[in-house]
């Protein structure tokens, strides 16, 4: 299940077989925000176009993070988030050791489209370049 708020930088999607929350984040004042109020961590920014990182606590993935570079065309972004998006399923099936093409498929699948349909709904036009 995910929990989408328009207004909001921020979408939190839930892995259901594994309870595996993933957040993507539009903005870098909006990744580094939800890094310290998920995780604890401070200072987490990136310089890129995109980036996904994988938080453990020392023994197993409590959550994924992806962050999409504000300023950006609507054609790069959307590619960008499909990058980390794989990225972010990588992640998560090597963490519990999944070896099944078909659940890689379906599972980038369902973050793709609650993703996009978040993104589509963005108030980005005061972004550069949009």
């Amino acid at each position: 299940m995910s929990k989408i708020d328009f207004a909001k930088k921020v979408i939190k999607h839930n892995i259901n077989i594994t309870g595996t929350d993933v957040y993507v984040c539009y903005g870098d004042k909006a990744f580094e925000k939800t890094f310290r109020k998920q995780f604890g961590i401070k200072g987490k920014t990136f310089t890129c176009g995109g980036v996904c990182s994988a938080v453990d606590d020392g023994k197993s993935l409590i959550g994924i993070i992806i962050g999409i570079k504000k300023g950006l065309s609507v054609q790069e972004s959307k590619a960008m988030l499909v990058h980390e998006l794989s990225h972010a399923v990588t992640f998560w099936m090597e963490e519990y050791t999944i070896k099944c093409d078909e659940v890689r498929s379906y599972t980038l699948d369902y973050l793709y489209a609650l993703t996009m349909q978040w993104f589509d709904n963005l108030d980005t036009k005061k972004d550069k370049q949009r």
